[in-house]
């Protein structure tokens, strides 16, 4: 009987590869990289690795600090009347670290007080047990919409013993129309509920979206993601105005703070740049203001030893009432050089970090008077107009944004330094003047298309008709003839009003959400004549909707088409002596319109 052949054990890498020399020695050994250098990799990010176990430990301003703190505590205490806190800021600027961290210690207290410190240290698991965050779904059949409904109908009762922070970091997608309605229900729901509820905190990393074209009609989510656009203008006055909602607004990170962490950082690792370039490297990304960017880049370069300055890895972008400011007081950044570079090196962060140049434009013409309280010439300011009319002349070249800008820095430079007071910014007017004219534009189409003669032109109808037709239907002589209606006639497309620039954004949701006016008479006899429409199609059927063939003989039809003519054109040639209307010129007008 032959003897066993032993069995080489599966998990031994030599024998193995002993056996495969054995068959072939062509084959090289090769050995397969275990699982575990791979976790060690992803456990190696220095964005988790030096991640703050504590409030105090991350890398923000004390007072922005102490401001959370401060609205956050009494939420949790439930002493306070607030039920959703928003807190908005860049990205990396550590808004959502420092809302958990805080959060789950003000939670910790709160429970040590009601429950004891042994049972509290029973429940506590993971890094933040006192925090619930919601993510978003990726089930096929729940709709992001249901599970973010579902999540907050769920956390209703994380309160008492269960108390806990319910943090929204992650949206449903709120660019689709019906779902952002459908999400605004959800939070206005939550703010109204009766009884006791967990605080709700809503953290959002506010951008603005460059649009292809540059062009844009509406300053809404599509293009700015804020709060205004997220939750709704209306929600968020109200809301702040009752109690019920409060803000807290973040910045980048300062210089001051980053260099603390950083250093820290740059020792326990013992990175090792070059002197030479160190403040170089290290000052570019202190710029962005972002401490996950600035951890990831230098962790990345630390290990390929590439300490090039010009690699940045994130665009440093800049608000528009900072891009503004640079433009028309110069950067402070560089007040220790002369003029002329002070005044190029400001420019230049505008040019690199905004991107929105004809929304810069409007705001240089809003703003350029806060200079020196408007104290210089009034050729001073014809020159700064005239500068950025030729840069809207030039269109969309890339030398005339930089043309209007400097333009406008020299000749504010010229008029010396600044004096007085530093007067507020206000943002450009130009998006309420959109919106007032899509407002006028709509109420006209549906005056044209559902009361008036579609085939006048929009003019006509937003001139004559806007004014006249109000002033007639509104009169007395009117009303004693054809009777009161519920409402007054409002002019068409609203009444003209100045329109006043503000420190306030102008946001309209979308082309489908509009701003509720005041209701008149033509706006319910519009909506009336809508909906009767939309019932009559509804109860058409497909054999309805189309007409009998009559077989008809063309001797018939000529008679037919004969009468009609002959009786349009005796009606025509009828004349009445008398004419009811003729000492109203208003109604007479009316008549020969063919409204009456």
């Amino acid at each position: 009987m032959p003897p066993k052949r032993k069995q080489t054990p599966l998990d031994d890498e030599d024998s193995l590869s002993e056996e495969v020399e054995d068959v072939s020695e062509d084959f090289i050994r090769v050995k397969r990289p275990r699982t575990e250098s791979v976790k060690t990799a992803v456990q190696d990010s220095w964005i988790d690795k030096y991640s703050p176990l504590n409030s105090l430990e991350i890398c923000v301003n004390p007072r922005k600090l102490k401001e959370l703190r401060e609205v956050l505590e009494p939420m949790i205490r439930g002493t306070l009347e607030c039920r959703l806190l928003v807190v908005t800021g860049p990205a990396g600027c550590g808004k959502s670290t420092l809302i958990k961290c805080l959060g789950n210690e003000l939670v910790a207290k709160v429970k040590e007080a009601s429950l004891g410190k042994s049972e509290l240290n029973k429940s506590q698991e993971g890094d933040f047990p006192n925090i619930v965050e919601y993510f978003d779904s990726e089930l096929q059949d729940v709709s992001h919409i249901r599970h973010f409904s579902e999540f907050l109908d769920a956390s209703r009762y994380r309160i008492g013993s269960n108390l806990a922070l319910i943090v929204v970091e992650e949206y449903p997608n709120v660019f689709h129309h019906e779902t952002l309605q459908s999400f605004r229900d959800c939070i206005r729901n939550w703010l109204y509920l009766p009884g006791t509820l967990p605080p709700l905190v809503l953290c959002l990393t506010e951008i603005e979206i460059e649009s292809e074209s540059g062009h844009r009609g509406y300053y809404n989510i599509e293009n700015n993601f804020t709060a205004e656009t997220l939750l709704g203008r209306a929600l968020m006055t109200h809301g702040i105005s009752s109690g019920v909602v409060q803000r807290v607004k973040f910045l980048p990170i300062a210089k001051t703070f980053m260099k603390k962490s950083i250093s820290k950082v740059i020792q326990k690792e013992r990175v090792k740049i070059p002197p030479e370039k160190q403040v170089l490297f290290l000052s570019s990304l202190y710029e962005s203001g972002d401490i996950r960017a600035l951890l990831s880049n230098l962790q990345l370069w630390a290990r390929t030893g590439s300490f090039d300055s010009d690699l940045s890895g994130k665009e440093n972008q800049i608000s528009l009432f900072h891009a503004v400011g640079k433009v028309v007081h110069s950067s402070a950044k560089f007040a220790s050089m002369d003029e002329e570079s002070s005044d190029s090196f400001s420019i230049r962060a505008v040019l690199d970090g905004y991107n929105n140049f004809g929304l810069l434009h409007l705001a240089l013409l809003e703003n350029y008077q806060i200079y020196s309280g408007l104290q210089y010439e009034v050729a001073v300011a014809a020159d700064l107009v005239d500068a950025l009319s030729i840069s809207d002349t030039l269109g969309g070249l890339e030398e005339s944004h930089e043309y209007a800008i400097r333009e406008v820095r020299h000749q504010l430079r010229n008029v010396g330094e600044s004096r007085g007071r530093t007067q507020p910014m206000k943002f450009p007017r130009h998006f309420k003047m959109l919106k007032a004219a899509n407002k006028v534009k709509r109420e006209v189409d549906n005056y044209s298309r559902y009361i008036g003669d579609s085939r006048v032109s929009f003019a006509n109808v937003n001139l004559l008709d806007g004014y006249f037709v109000p002033s007639i239907y509104n009169s007395f002589r009117y009303k004693l003839q054809n009777g009161s209606k519920p409402y007054s006639y409002n002019r068409v497309g609203g009444k003209f009003q100045q329109i006043f620039a503000d420190d306030e954004v102008p946001v309209m949701e979308s082309e489908f959400e509009h701003e509720l006016g005041v209701k008149d008479q033509f706006a319910m006899e519009i909506e009336a004549k809508m909906g009767g429409s939309e019932d009559r199609n509804d109860g058409l059927s497909e054999d309805d909707l189309s007409d009998e063939i009559h077989n008809t003989t063309d001797d018939d039809n000529d008679n037919d088409f004969n009468d009609s003519l002959d009786d349009k054109l005796v009606s025509l040639t009828q004349r009445h002596d008398e004419d009811e209307l003729s000492d109203d010129p208003e109604l007479d007008w009316l008549v020969s319109q063919g409204r009456l």
